[in-house]
């Protein structure tokens, strides 16, 4: 390089001493070494500053900047960032940690900047099943509780939580309104069509005509809104996000892995997992959202009925057990056994035949 990079040759010049650093979230903290070369006589400094990337700064690491102070005869100082420990599971992350305003020295041409990748070596979705996979017990985790693990993993995860909490907020209004309606029909019938020279006292309005309006009302407006609503959640695109983040980090822990990892992970069964089973994850999560829907819309007409219908009871709590013996035996008169391995398979004679075999 020549002189009008580095500066003046007397003067000294400050980097990082590698262009990467790894930190272990368990750890707390990553540690980062800046050294000074050339020139160690005079007294030096400059300033740095933590810049977010893929992880960013309150929820993987604490955003830190300082100044650091080279006294004459000093080579070596060091920086040390805080990490978060939250307990819950993340890919592997970085941010950067950039120098700036060198005062008496020369910034390094290249490693002036330097990037932290923060490592999580814990299990997907969480730890709880930690010990069963550590000894290749995997038969021994329940479907369930492993899917349970990974909505609860999903639901912390930044822009997830808070759209799956509105959503469910704003779906238990299709039950209201299922209530509101099935009252408004019965109210229709017992009071409304009465004869007209019955008494009027048990009307909502004033008259008959006004009554009828009213119920009317209540039919069409909470429709229109439900479907405003659902336009909304539309834009929203909980299955979206959800997908797309589980596959980001899919992918992106997958090229922090080893180089004997990653060969020991056959490319077709990578595609499948970030391409196709992210996708059927995901929209479990979401149709488990819509089910608890369905869960309160069965309570509250079951509800319903009971309070106002009892001679109803029997037929009323006959809607959720059979939904509940649906439920149990359907997993098992439709499940397909091997079907992940037979598409594996599939795919994996596919991409030999595309790499090796010649055309005829």
């Amino acid at each position: 390089h020549t002189d009008e990079e580095y500066g003046d040759e007397s003067s000294s010049i400050v980097q990082f001493s590698a262009p990467i650093y790894y930190g272990d979230k368990k750890d707390g903290l990553v540690v980062l070494d800046v050294v000074r070369l050339g020139n160690l006589e005079e007294r030096c400094s400059c300033k740095f500053a933590t810049q977010d990337s893929s992880a960013i700064a309150g929820q993987c690491y604490r955003a830190f900047a300082g100044e650091i102070v080279f006294e004459s005869g000093e080579a070596v100082k060091s920086v040390e960032v805080p990490l978060i420990r939250t307990g819950i599971w993340a890919a592997t992350l970085e941010f950067k940690l950039k120098l700036s305003e060198p005062e008496t020295c020369t910034l390094g041409v290249y490693l002036h900047t330097a990037r932290v990748k923060v490592i999580d070596d814990g299990h997907f979705p969480s730890s709880k099943y930690s010990e069963a996979l550590e000894n290749g017990n995997v038969a021994s985790i329940r479907g369930l509780g492993l899917f349970l693990e990974f909505c609860k993993w999903t639901l912390a995860q930044e822009g997830i939580g808070w759209k799956t909490a509105l959503c469910m907020f704003m779906d238990q209004f299709r039950n209201l309104y299922t209530i509101m309606v099935i009252w408004a029909d019965m109210y229709f019938v017992n009071e409304v069509c009465k004869k007209p020279d019955s008494a009027t006292n048990d009307l909502i309005m004033p008259t008959r005509d006004q009554t009828v309006y009213f119920l009317v009302a209540i039919h069409i407006v909470p429709f229109a809104l439900l479907h405003i609503w659902d336009w909304k959640r539309l834009h929203l695109d909980l299955h979206g996000h959800v997908t797309v983040h589980l596959q980001k980090c899919l992918f992106r822990k997958y090229l922090n892995l080893s180089q004997s990892s990653k060969k020991a992970i056959r490319p077709e069964i990578l595609y499948i997992a970030v391409m196709e089973e992210a996708n059927i994850v995901a929209r479990g999560f979401v149709e488990t959202l819509e089910l608890l829907v369905l869960v309160g819309d069965i309570a509250a007409s079951t509800a319903f009925v009971i309070v106002k219908m009892q001679r109803g009871v029997s037929y009323a709590l006959a809607i959720p057990a059979l939904v509940i013996v649906w439920d149990l035996f359907r997993d098992k008169c439709f499940k397909v056994a091997g079907a992940h391995a037979e598409k594996a398979d599939l795919a994996s004679f596919t991409y030999e035949a595309c790499e090796e075999a010649e055309l005829i």
